[in-house]
């Protein structure tokens, strides 16, 4: 009996001993471990300030640098307003000019009229010109022009308007509905910032809408 008892004792003492030594080896494989980088705990730091964003998500996120080049693409860059400028001067002394020999053609005063108003059309657009330091594009003599298809609409316009005082009319009409049409395209392509350049193109705008009216009356006489 006393054999047996021994027996158990020892077992039970080899048992607490192996148990102790597994657990020792179990911690000690633990540090190697998470030593090795087997294990990371990530900052807390970190976790706090990331954002979680899926594959998705990321894939829907708007790069900025092509968000800004994506801007509206609507608006006249600087060299376009520019350019805009130096047309619509010399479309403004396009009708100068086939008014001008309309009228001493055929004598009609509504030319004469209208006439002295593009005269005052040409100094605003002349006065936006000077202020962005743009020379002005306009020759000094009548019917020459720097921009190549008005040179050819007034050589064409010139001859019809020859040809009696209702074809001038007609002529007024044309020049008229262009300038209009050119203007509402420019005005909405302005940038918010150009002001200056906004108020005299609708100035010029609403001066054409009255021209248009007093040819079409000329003609419905």
């Amino acid at each position: 009996m006393k054999a047996k008892f021994l027996n158990f004792r020892s077992f039970h003492i080899f048992a607490l001993v192996a148990g102790a030594i597994l657990f020792v080896l179990v911690v000690a494989i633990g540090f190697t471990i998470n030593a090795n980088g087997l294990f990371f705990m990530p900052d807390a730091s970190v976790t706090q300030n990331s954002v979680n964003v899926s594959p998705e998500d990321a894939l829907s996120q708007p790069d900025t640098e092509t968000s800004i080049n994506n801007v509206a693409t609507n608006i006249l860059p600087a060299s376009e307003t520019e350019n805009s400028l130096n047309y619509i001067i010399e479309e403004e002394k396009l009708a100068y000019d086939v008014y001008a020999a309309m009228y001493s053609k055929w004598g009609s005063k509504v030319f004469s009229n209208i006439q002295k108003s593009e005269t005052n059309h040409q100094n605003k657009v002349l006065a936006l010109l000077k202020s962005k330091n743009i020379a002005d594009p306009r020759s000094t003599q009548p019917g020459v022009f720097n921009n190549q298809d008005l040179q050819a609409l007034y050589d064409k316009l010139i001859a019809q308007g020859n040809q009696s005082p209702t074809e001038a009319f007609k002529v007024g009409v044309a020049i008229e509905e262009l300038d209009i049409a050119d203007l509402k395209t420019d005005i909405s392509k302005l940038d918010e910032t150009e002001s200056d350049v906004k108020i005299v193109y609708e100035s010029l705008l609403s001066g054409s809408q009255k021209h248009l009216a007093a040819f079409n009356r000329q003609l419905s006489r």
